[in-house]
């Protein structure tokens, strides 16, 4: 009797012990095809106070997990160098300045239409390279836009190439082999937090709604405005300095120009205004001249907006640059980034005639009325500076 209950009890342990092991082999398993499976399908759910509430379980990724991805579209002398610095600056930041621009002056002129913009803003967007490969290669290694001095992760992953004991000139400021350009670009891009896109080729933002609606791209599009007085009156300038320009030079307000000018802030601006759904937590308009008048407050409601925290690089630029802007040099290079915004806002008073002012305002006058300019009706007030035409505030940032 007693051998059989020592026997019985050894099965027992026996069986306990290979019920144990097939739940450690059962567990491997399934911890295995979870790893295997990836962070964005599977992961641990929690709560909002972060207490675990579930088990490993399938979720969507959130907007945070996706490629965030900022398109800052704006005109010619609209201060989009400032606006834009604002995020070059950042340390996080893969920024690309002009990449249309590539499409249009490269040797293959078929490559200048909107499904090749589409293509390059979405491949820069989502540091897809492979497609646009040639393109790129022709962005970084031709000179005209001065890339290696406007945009700093492309400047430092080029630099990583170069000959030290050599003169850079171009095109080996950027000597990166064709055959692993692509790899390069995708590395340093995604080595960096966020994509910040600048162009003044955009002619219509509905060219982005593919990417609006991508799963793994949480876009965002600023449009940037500035007064048609101050961009008509500072392309004016540019003629008088003889610089070459996208534009036809003159010296006189051209009314075509001008309507052209007005129609595409309008134009961009209203998709939004018609709640188009696909711009809904997308899309952000900013007046240069609010930027002017509060740079840091408008800097932390662009950083906000695309959900990236701004970092103090950017708010010290932001000082610096206002300070650096008292010196003449700096003041007087057309492109240079060095400007007071809020003494330029006004610069326009000065070198227009009401003539000339009267032509801008009855041609945009729909325009002005939108983003909140004040008409200056007499010489006077076009004169008196200290007559706030930007006082009320049209900017919209989510």
């Amino acid at each position: 009797m007693h051998f059989c209950k020592a026997l019985l009890f050894l099965n027992l342990r026996i069986a306990l012990i290979i019920t144990l092991l097939f739940g450690c082999v059962a567990y491997l398993y399934a911890l295995s095809t979870i790893q295997h499976m990836g962070p964005a399908a599977v992961k641990l759910t929690r709560n909002v106070q972060g207490t675990e509430i579930g088990k490993y379980s399938t979720v969507t990724p959130l907007a945070t997990q996706r490629r965030t991805a900022v398109i800052i579209v704006t005109q010619m002398r609209s201060g989009f160098t400032f606006v834009g610095e604002i995020f070059n600056q950042h340390p996080n930041a893969f920024y690309i300045f002009e990449p249309l621009w590539a499409l249009e002056n490269h040797k293959n002129k078929t490559y200048n239409n909107p499904g090749m913009q589409l293509e390059l803003l979405r491949g820069v967007s989502g540091c897809r390279f492979e497609q646009i490969k040639d393109v790129m290669k022709f962005y970084l290694t031709t000179k005209g836009l001065g890339v290696m001095t406007t945009c700093h992760a492309v400047d430092k992953m080029c630099d990583g190439f170069r000959d030290k004991s050599a003169n850079a000139t171009w095109p080996k400021r950027c000597p990166i082999p064709e055959n692993t350009l692509p790899t390069v670009l995708q590395s340093t891009c995604e080595g960096k937090q966020f994509t910040a896109i600048k162009t003044i080729r955009l002619d219509d933002i509905k060219l982005l709604q593919p990417m609006a609606e991508e799963d793994d791209l949480n876009l965002k599009i600023i449009q940037l405005v500035r007064d048609p007085r101050a961009v008509i009156a500072s392309r004016l300038n540019l003629s008088k300095k003889n610089v070459s320009v996208m534009t036809v030079l003159h010296d006189k307000v051209n009314k075509a120009e001008v309507q052209e000018l007005c129609d595409w802030m309008i134009r961009n601006a209203e998709l939004y205004r018609n709640k188009a759904d696909w711009l809904s937590g997308r899309f952000a308009v900013i007046r240069y001249e609010d930027v002017g008048m509060e740079p840091i407050h408008s800097m932390e409601k662009l950083y906000k907006f695309i959900g990236v925290s701004p970092k103090t690089e950017v708010s010290k630029w932001l000082e610096n640059h206002i300070h650096a802007a008292k010196r003449r040099k700096d003041r007087e290079n057309p492109f240079g980034t060095k400007k007071d915004p809020m003494k330029t806002s006004n610069e326009w008073r000065t070198r227009l005639s009401i003539r000339q002012v009267n032509t801008i305002q009855s041609v945009c006058k729909k325009a002005m009325e939108l983003f909140h300019y004040q008409i200056v009706e007499t010489k006077e007030e076009l004169r008196n500076t200290s007559l706030n035409l930007y006082g009320k505030r049209y900017s919209i940032i989510p």
